[in-house]
């Protein structure tokens, strides 16, 4: 009986596929994935400096989207409204990452390709979405109020964090859990519902 167990077992370790794709590579990818993003938490993200030149027909809701960023996540990014000399002075002396000019519609300007440039070119887009994304609940629902608006753009009670052993560790979910709030589908339901 013995003697089967070990020409089973030897006769399986030479089989290439089954020694190596579920006992070595496992541990290969594992390895790599650790030195990739083993110290990720601690990398030093830097508040991105940007000029914005308000024109003279400036856009009230890029304004307002970008101040709204900046109280969210204060160490995002720093914007400060100059003239267009002096931003292109300052995105030459790479003070500045880059430059929001905020006319009928809003444009950014940088000097170079980066994680920095493009972090502002993703709060550029993420405000042409939203504007979208209102644009066409109003075109659908011209009745809806603001207030409403707030809530279904709002992802706080959309998102839960939720630990692998099943505590829950996001404190605003916590809230509202205990305050019984419900999905947003009771906000707005389609015609015909």
């Amino acid at each position: 009986m013995l003697h089967l167990l070990k020409y089973s077992f030897l006769s399986k370790i030479r089989n290439f596929n089954i020694v190596f794709w579920p006992l070595v590579f496992p541990l290969v990818l594992g390895t790599f994935f650790y030195f990739a993003f083993g110290n990720i938490n601690e990398a030093d993200f830097q508040t991105v400096p940007v000029a914005v030149v308000k024109e003279a027909s400036a856009d009230t809701f890029f304004m307002t989207y970008l101040d709204e960023v900046e109280k969210s996540s204060p160490d995002l990014l720093k914007a400060e409204e100059m003239s267009e000399k002096e931003a292109l002075e300052a995105l030459q002396d790479k003070k500045v990452e880059g430059i929001y000019y905020v006319g009928k519609e809003p444009s950014l300007t940088v000097a170079g390709i980066g994680i920095e440039e493009s972090i502002l070119q993703t709060v550029l887009d993420s405000c042409e979405n939203t504007r979208t994304t209102i644009t066409n609940i109003m075109k659908k629902n011209p009745q809806m109020d603001m207030e409403t608006m707030k809530s279904l753009l709002s992802s706080d009670s959309l998102v839960r964090e939720v630990s692998l052993g099943g505590r829950t560790i996001d404190a605003l979910s916590d809230l509202a859990l205990r305050s019984g709030s419900r999905p947003i589908s009771h906000l707005w339901q389609p015609d015909g519902v």
